[in-house]
């Protein structure tokens, strides 16, 4: 998965360039001495993380707490359904909890907190907002929403540098009756968000929308 997140990477830096946002290396260089974010905009004062989440986490299946859910992998199935299925319990997390995508999504969300605050402060003197956008490419598919629900309940609790986050599908998706591949965008932002802010978000959302369903992803 490795090679298909980096062209994921490479396609949001043509999405991101064609919206007038600039690569943050292109101001501090490769090898900054802070943690720097993918993308900027000076005059809008808005920081852009990217995060391409290409971990089968679900690869033995799996249990999602906030849900109350399993995720069984089909082992031996017959084509009316019926059959084996395997599910992977995991280890109980720091808070007790017996989850297996909520501690690694945390992670994510915790790198990708410092690179925007660190990157809010050197460029924008603390004065900005950051952005995350989870490019989501699991290869056991799971309902974005439930990975948006976790990522609220995180960032209920930690995480301030992160004022909004978008959530899309740029190589998986719904697949609809008629065969066509439905790709899925979502988002969540901070209550208190200014509308010039929340109008940037949605502006960012909808150009995503538009990249794909012209090929930005093909």
């Amino acid at each position: 998965m490795k090679d298909e997140a980096i062209k994921i990477e490479n396609e949001f830096d043509i999405l991101f360039k064609s919206i007038n946002y600039e690569r943050v290396d292109n101001y501090v260089g490769k090898s900054p001495n802070f943690s720097n974010a993918d993308y900027i905009s000076l005059e809008k004062k808005v920081v852009i993380e990217l995060k391409v989440l290409d971990k089968d986490f679900f690869e033995e299946g799996g249990i999602v707490d906030c849900i109350q859910g399993i995720i069984p992998v089909p082992k031996d199935i017959e084509e009316d359904g019926q059959g084996f299925y395997e599910i992977k319990i995991p280890k109980r997390d720091r808070n007790g909890k017996v989850d297996t995508l909520e501690e690694p999504l945390r992670r994510i969300i915790k790198k990708a907190n410092k690179q925007l605050k660190e990157t809010n402060q050197r460029l924008l003197d603390g004065k900005g907002k950051g952005f995350m956008v989870l490019a989501i490419n699991m290869k056991t598919t799971i309902n974005p929403e439930i990975i948006r629900a976790i990522t609220i309940k995180i960032l209920r609790k930690e995480f301030l540098s992160i004022n909004a986050v978008v959530f899309c599908t740029p190589k998986v998706g719904l697949i609809l009756n008629n065969g066509f591949f439905q790709p899925i965008i979502l988002h969540c932002q901070d209550s208190n968000l200014s509308e010039e802010f929340a109008k940037e978000l949605i502006f960012i959302v909808n150009s995503w929308a538009y990249f794909i369903n012209n090929g930005g992803h093909s």
